[in-house]
């Protein structure tokens, strides 16, 4: 069941990845706004769409499972305006495991 605004039209593609002890589920949230990526199990937003080098309009976004250079690091694919284009394959570096 949706939990918030941006889950209205449902949640799909899960990823879980383990770091260091803790499951991390990514997913997709769909809504009017658009399409996002969500961590579970807090059902938080796992990308902040402010920052220019993290656009909005994810998918299919997996959390290494281990830091790189003692980074969290995901994969993510960009998709501006919800399947207008495609951008490829992107990865993204944060110092803490929510890559906002």
């Amino acid at each position: 069941m949706p939990a918030n605004r941006l889950e209205e039209y449902g949640c799909e593609d899960p990823r879980a990845t383990l770091i260091d002890g803790v499951w991390h589920i990514t997913y997709v949230s769909v809504s009017r706004l658009g399409i996002s990526t969500s961590r579970s199990p807090h059902r938080l937003p796992l990308l902040r769409t402010a920052r220019r080098d993290v656009p909005p309009d994810q998918k299919d976004v997996v959390l290494f499972p281990g830091r790189i250079g003692g980074r969290y690091a995901a994969l993510t694919r960009p998709m501006p305006q919800s399947f207008g284009r495609v951008l490829g394959v992107w990865i993204a570096f944060s110092d803490d495991s929510s890559l906002g």
